[in-house]
């Protein structure tokens, strides 16, 4: 320790700079360790992290790249591969909503920030759920309706596609059909050139007619390819639609089922509201009947004291009696005096 203390005194400034680097590097291993641990664990909170992709768009700067992109652009990109088991869409910049919440005197309300997401949130994140459940984000309704427009969409790709198609085919056949026109017409000209005895130019008509012959050999195939994707195209087009159709039916059915059960769970709710209904009376009539045992028990003890009386009152009576007949003797007394 002396020796280290001798060092220090001895060379101060070499002594500083070492302790000055050994810091700085001490701190600058810290900071690039918690970076690297940062980008290790700080989607490890989700159960399926290591299954979890973000799509992302450049938009032409550079190295660029932001996660901010069109919604028809990111459905096209969630349903480009059926390896993907569910996705999600966002949307951040909605701002804070009033809502509202209860009925009636309960009736309250607040603002909010509202984040508007696909229901697929709660299968991509897997997140604990502390009250309710994963299954309302999920409306009957408003599902079905998505799939449809989703259907819909891909019934606008698919028609695009086989006009595509057969816009393709149109022009192979057109392009074979001016082929056999060509070489139809150098046979003629071969003919007449040998009719005029110039077998040179018949020749040339031939070789031409030769030339053709290959191209339009080539063109029959393209001809044929084309006619046959058309085909497919066509089917599945006309079976999309049809599905389309069967789909649209059960959509109108699957909402008037809807509706019915939403009618039901109201009646269940209205006859839960009788049964409190008719709780509350029969604990009213309990009420009553209580109070009505009290009256009753009280009229009860009103009789019993009024027939037991003391020995005062009852002395009082007779003292009463007493007093009624000492003057009622006086006054006749007095009458037999006066003759009367």
């Amino acid at each position: 320790m002396r020796n280290f203390l001798n060092v220090l005194r001895r060379f101060k400034m070499a002594s500083f700079l070492n302790i000055v680097g050994l810091s700085v590097a001490f701190t600058a291993f810290l900071v690039i360790m918690m970076q690297v641990e940062y980008e290790r664990t700080f989607d490890r909170c989700y159960p399926t992290a290591s299954r979890i992709c973000r799509v992302d768009m450049n938009r032409g700067e550079g190295d660029i790249y932001a996660s901010v992109i069109p919604q028809a652009l990111a459905n096209a990109a969630f349903t480009s591969s059926p390896h993907i088991e569910s996705y999600t869409l966002l949307n951040s910049f909605t701002g804070k909503r009033y809502v509202i919440v209860g009925k009636g005197e309960e009736e309250k309300g607040f603002k909010e920030q509202l984040i508007p997401c696909y229901p697929d949130l709660a299968k991509v994140f897997e997140p604990t759920i502390v009250e309710g459940v994963a299954a309302c984000l999920e409306d009957p309704e408003k599902m079905i309706d998505k799939y449809i427009r989703d259907i819909e969409e891909d019934m606008r790709n698919v028609k695009a596609e086989t006009a595509a198609v057969m816009a393709t085919e149109t022009k192979a056949k057109r392009e074979l059909s001016e082929c056999q026109d060509e070489i139809a017409k150098m046979q003629r000209y071969a003919e007449k050139a040998l009719t005029a005895g110039n077998d040179n130019d018949a020749r040339r008509f031939l070789e031409k007619k030769g030339e053709l012959a290959g191209k339009q050999a080539g063109l029959q195939q393209a001809c044929d390819l084309a006619a046959a994707n058309a085909a497919k195209m066509k089917e599945m087009h006309d079976k999309l639609e049809k599905d389309l159709e069967n789909l649209r039916n059960k959509r109108d059915s699957i909402k008037a089922k809807a509706a019915v059960a939403k009618t039901q769970e109201k009646l269940n709710k209205m006859g839960t509201s009788v049964s409190g209904a008719g709780e509350a009376m029969a604990a009213f009539d309990r009420m009553e009947a209580k109070v009505d045992r009290m009256l009753d028990e009280a009229n009860a003890m009103s009789e019993l004291n009024s027939e037991t009386d003391s020995i005062d009152d009852l002395a009082a009576k007779y003292d009463e009696d007493n007093a009624v007949s000492s003057v009622d003797d006086e006054l006749a007394a007095l009458k037999a005096k006066m003759g009367l």
